[in-house]
Order: C-alpha cells, then sequence, then structure tokens
C-alpha cells in the first residue's frame, strides 16, 4: 500500500502536468516525481527511469526504484523494485480519494533495518515543505516474488528472510488495512504456507506497530532438514496482533514424526497457543498441548535467538501427568518393540540449542520421572524378574499367584547422546534396587552400579543343600532391617547385559 500509493503520486504529477515527452518523463519533470516520492515515503529515492502511457488507459513504468528511508545507508535499500507498473483511467484521476485500479510490481525487495535500543525502527524526521500528497485508494496490488527481509541487531543472528511466492492485495479505502493473499515459501522445514487476512495500515515510524491478522494452512513440511528427527508435518490455525506480537492458535499432524529417518514412527499431534514476534522471528509458547501416540503432553516454553549465536535455541518446559512409557521408547529406541510397558508420569526442561548437528547429541533434558505398571515386552527377561521376584521372597519354587509388574522412579539428564539416572529406584514384589549410572543412546552401553535389598535372606533365595551351605553367610548381608543387601553392578549392551556383585562397594562395605 505505501508504495503503490507512492506510485500514484509519480502517476498524477507526470499525467497532470503534461511532463513527458514520446512516453518518457523529462529530465525536470522526472527530479519533481523523485521529490514527489521522497515527500509520500520520506525517503531518499533513486530512480533510473519513468515512463507514461495514455492509451489505453492512463498508465506508468518505473523502473529500478531504490527508497532508503531517511537516508540510511548503513543497511540495504528499504524498498528496491525492478519494476513498478500503474495503471487506471482519467476519471479515476479525478476522484476523491483518488483511485488507482492496479498496480504490479516486479522484483519487490523489502529490507527492515534492526531496532536500536530505545529508539524506533525508522527514525522521524520532517515530511519537508510542499503540497501535502493526495489520499489514495488502491483497488489491487499484485507483487508476486517478493522478498522481505527483516534484518536482526545482532551481526551473529541470521536475518528473518520471507519469500512470497504470490502475494496480491485489495484496499479498502485510504489509511485502512489491505486484504491479502499470498504463498510463503518456508526454508526450514521447506514447504508452502498458504495465508489470508488483513495487514495495516502500515506504521512507517515503529514497524512493529503495524497490525496484522488472518488465517494460514501449512502442508508437507518435511522435519528431516533438521539433523535428528524426521516426518511429514502439516498445520493450520490463525493469527492477530502487530507485527511485534503476533498470537497465533493453531494445530499440528505429524502422522510419521520419527527420531532419524530409521527410527520408529509415532503419530505425533500438537494444540497451541503462541505469541510471535514478526521482527525477528522468536516464538513464544503457552500451554501447547500434543499427543504422542497416546501419551498427552503439555509443553511451554520459547523458541528464540541468543546474543552472539547464529540460529535459534528451544527451550521447553515438558510434564506428562499419565502417559504411556511404550510410547516414548517407541520413538527413542530404534526396535520393532519397546522394551517396556507401562504408565509414566514426568516432569523435564529440554533444551534444544542451534546448530547442523544430530538432534540426539545437541538435545538436553534433565528430570524427574515415576512409572507403574511396568513390563518387560521381551519373555525372557520377564520371566527372570519374576524368578528374581520370587527368590527375593523366599519363595525360590513357589510361582506368583498374581502376574509381576514392577515401578520405577528417579532423576535422569540427557547430554550428548548419553541418558545418566540418579536415585533410580526399581522396585518389585519382594525386592527393591538402587541404581545410579549411564546409558548410551547410540552405543546402548550400560554402566549401573547400585545396592540389592531383598525381603529374604541370601540362604532363603536358594532350594536344598544350597540354602543351608548359605546360612553362615546371612549376618554379613543383613542390614537396616531387610533379609539382604547386596551391592550390584550391571554392564553390556542393552540386548546383552552383564549383571554381577560389585565386589569393591562390598569391600569398602
Amino acid at each position: 500500500m505505501y508504495v503503490a500509493a507512492a506510485l500514484g503520486v509519480l502517476l498524477l504529477v507526470a499525467i497532470g502536468a503534461g511532463w513527458y515527452a514520446a512516453g518518457r518523463i523529462n529530465p525536470t519533470a522526472r527530479d519533481t516525481v523523485v521529490r514527489a516520492l521522497e515527500q509520500k515515503m520520506q525517503s531518499d529515492v533513486e530512480l533510473e527511469s519513468a515512463e507514461v502511457s495514455f492509451m489505453p488507459g492512463a498508465s506508468a513504468v518505473l523502473r529500478k526504484l531504490k527508497l532508503r528511508h531517511h537516508g540510511r545507508t548503513d543497511v540495504p535499500p528499504f524498498i528496491e523494485i525492478d519494476e513498478a507498473h500503474v495503471f487506471t483511467d482519467y476519471f479515476a484521476l479525478t476522484a476523491k480519494p483518488l483511485r488507482i485500479d492496479r498496480v504490479v510490481l516486479k522484483g519487490l525487495r523489502i529490507h527492515i533495518p534492526p531496532k536500536e535500543p530505545g529508539q524506533p525502527r525508522f527514525m522521524a524526521r520532517s515530511a519537508g515543505k510542499g503540497k501535502p500528497a493526495p489520499e489514495f485508494v488502491i483497488s489491487r496490488v499484485i507483487a508476486d516474488g517478493t522478498v522481505l527481509t527483516i534484518l536482526p541487531r545482532d551481526p551473529a543472528r541470521e536475518p528473518l528472510v520471507w519469500e512470497m511466492k504470490k502475494l496480491a492485495l485489495r484496499s479498502a479505502g485510504p489509511k485502512e488495512a489491505m486484504h491479502f493473499d499470498t504463498i510463503l515459501t518456508n526454508a526450514k522445514p521447506p514447504g508452502e504456507i498458504v495465508s489470508q487476512g488483513r495487514f495495516g495500515p502500515w506504521n512507517a515510524e515503529s514497524l512493529g506497530d503495524t497490525p496484522v491478522n488472518g488465517e494460514f494452512t501449512f502442508d508437507k513440511a518435511d522435519l528431516s532438514v533438521f539433523n535428528g528427527i524426521a516426518g511429514i508435518l502439516s498445520s493450520k490455525g490463525n493469527y492477530h496482533g502487530v507485527l511485534g506480537r503476533i498470537e497465533t492458535n493453531g494445530t499440528t499432524d505429524t502422522p510419521d514424526f520419527r527420531l532419524g529417518e530409521t527410527g520408529n514412527k509415532v503419530p505425533l499431534k500438537t494444540e497451541f497457543h503462541a505469541i510471535v514476534d514478526g521482527t525477528d522471528g522468536d516464538t513464544y509458547l503457552r500451554a501447547v498441548k500434543a499427543m504422542l501416540g497416546s501419551t498427552p503432553i503439555v509443553c511451554e516454553g520459547s523458541v528464540s535467538g541468543q546474543p552472539g549465536v547464529k540460529g535459534k535455541t528451544i527451550e521447553l518446559q515438558t510434564s506428562i501427568a499419565s502417559g504411556r512409557i511404550d510410547d516414548l521408547l517407541r520413538l527413542a529406541v530404534p526396535m520393532p518393540k519397546p522394551p517396556l510397558a507401562g504408565q509414566i508420569r514426568l516432569r523435564a526442561k529440554l533444551v534444544i540449542p542451534p546448530g547442523d548437528v544430530d538432534v540426539v547429541r545437541k538435545l538436553r533434558l534433565a528430570g524427574k520421572f515415576s512409572m507403574d505398571q511396568v513390563r518387560f515386552t521381551d519373555k525372557e527377561i520377564q520371566d527372570k524378574l519374576i524368578g528374581m521376584s520370587q527368590r527375593a521372597q523366599g519363595k525360590p519354587k513357589q510361582e506368583p499367584e498374581t502376574p509381576i509388574t514392577s515401578h520405577f522412579d528417579g532423576n535422569f539428564a540427557v547430554a550428548r547422546g548419553t541418558i545418566r539416572l540418579d536415585k533410580l529406584l526399581f522396585t518389585i514384589p519382594g525386592a527393591e534396587v538402587q541404581l545410579a549410572g549411564k546409558y548410551g543412546m547410540r552405543s546402548e552401553e550400560i554402566e549401573f552400579t547400585g545396592r540389592l535389598r531383598m525381603q529374604a535372606r541370601v540362604s532363603q533365595t536358594f532350594t536344598g543343600v544350597k540354602r543351608w551351605l548359605l546360612k553362615p553367610v546371612d549376618p554379613f548381608f543383613a542390614k537396616d532391617g531387610a533379609g539382604a543387601v547386596i551391592p550390584i553392578k550391571i554392564g553390556g549392551t542393552r540386548t546383552q547385559p552383564q549383571f554381577g556383585l560389585n565386589m569393591r562397594a562390598r569391600k569398602k562395605e
């Protein structure tokens, strides 16, 4: 709207004054047009050429137009246009307000300079002397291929770039918002955002206060461009506010979300409310509700840039009130079937810094969890667990009366592809295991130490002669009111774990 109105000034001056020769504006008139544009746009103007025509209606063409808002040379031109075409008829030029039928902009590039602390993004200055420019109504603006670049204050941060494959604007009147329809090319993840809404009136002195509202859809976004995750995302929603604070509500659906190209696919859906700073792309998430498989997850946090750092950092506070551990493990562990099934409660803080590094390696996660009614999906492991439970109760030959389930809780931290567990408590009927250690998410190597606390004494875990032979050692392991407390260690890998006594800890005791 801002650029189109300035072109209307050109048409009115050029045609109304008759300053043209063989369709090309003469140099004197061209200078007058430049001054008119400078007054309207409050900018220094460079114009290579301008032409007018009277057949069949009134029209004008500008080539290689550059506008430097308030003469700023420390940043790229505020507006660059390869060609601008204005079309209307003679009666529209005499109407009040002046009506322009159509404006076509080719090669439109807009650079929004960084806002300095305590200063508006554009410094105000006098519009200069002269007759005020008339009011305009632009019926339609077509600016396919427009590129909008918002320059950051921190040179280490990447500029926010919007490529508009299609852009059409319609005006309702002077000093009113324009209706727009656009198709934006999104860089990461790649895809096209289709949006309709209203934009303006343009606030030249404070870009962040320019109103905007509309609706959007985003389909077939390939998440595999982010190292470490994959899936095809679709999203839709609406937004409103001003550029400096856009409130948006919407949903996303990724039916094949996974970690890495070869990970298990788990459907992921979200409902979100977010606040977006349209001048730098920082996003602040409020009450994001996600569904990973059948597990509900609630998140809030931000996706924002950091001073001196290229890219954006994701920070989320995450909680699961009642979910399924199998959903989480299906996503995290590249196995046809997750090793555990059961209920989980979790609270954690997630941080993913920027950088072209596998998500598993750069992800940082820390928090607390609790799991109930847990069963190992591997029958061999579950059978061993049942046997361990019966021995720990002093019933090594008796079959369990009810199915055996386990309970876990503890603290955890994930960094550089390694899970560290602290104060991990694992309980089954008759036994309690306290562990601390680490697990490699890529190597699948296990390294844990801890204590096994049993209801039964050591001798009661055996039958026959062994039961009698071990009775003398019972007093050495009986401790803290338990039948036996045994230091243990677990090593090896996830598929071939190795269990044994932690003799070093035993000697210290």
